[in-house]
């Protein structure tokens, strides 16, 4: 199953995870952990390892955001671009259809101005053409991903697919994601529960 996707699928992935952040937001235990173990899966099944798969892990705003939209650049029309986030999410304070995705430097003062905004990396996504997009968010409020959708809840219908557009979040709507712990070490729950399913 490998050796088929590999030969079929001109893949690039981008990974973004954090373990820590600024004043006011608790740091995480087990984000990089997972995405790290993601990273390592989709190194074994891209065509191009060393430039098809980056993982950016405990970056800063300015530098996290200048090298995801470099990375969605050099994507051509033809590949599947795997977007996927693990960290500390929530609602923008001034548009109630925006996830803000925290950074190293996210605090619980700047949350809606130094982090990511979901939907810089949709339209970036449809500048540059790309058709065949999957995104995957483990945070929490990560549900409103699905607001870009149509829809404010966890969701994966088919018409996503057909227009070649999927988004899967970890929670519905606004709700809490969490850590859990396994064989004693902390992990979020979705993300783990993510791995084991490829």
């Amino acid at each position: 199953e490998v050796n088929n996707m590999k030969s079929k699928n001109n893949l690039k992935v981008l990974l973004v995870s954090n373990n820590k952040y600024g004043e006011g937001l608790a740091d995480l235990f087990g984000a990089n952990y997972i995405t790290e173990q993601l990273y390592n899966y989709f190194k074994c099944i891209v065509l191009n390892p060393d430039e098809d798969v980056v993982f950016l892990k405990d970056k800063n705003h300015t530098n996290t955001i200048d090298e995801i939209f470099d990375f969605i650049e050099k994507i051509h029309e033809d590949c599947i671009f795997l977007f996927y986030f693990c960290g500390h999410g929530k609602m923008d304070s001034h548009n109630i259809s925006e996830l803000i995705m925290a950074l190293k430097d996210t605090t619980s003062q700047n949350f809606d101005s130094i982090g990511i905004k979901f939907s810089d990396i949709v339209h970036k996504v449809k500048k540059e053409n790309i058709t065949k997009f999957i995104c995957v968010v483990d945070s929490c409020c990560s549900g409103i991903i699905n607001s870009h959708m149509g829809e404010n809840e966890l969701t994966f219908n088919e018409s996503d697919c057909n227009d070649g557009t999927v988004y899967i979040s970890s929670v519905k709507g606004t709700l809490n994601a969490y850590e859990i712990e396994i064989n004693g070490k902390k992990v979020p729950c979705f993300s783990y529960s993510f791995l084991k399913a490829l």
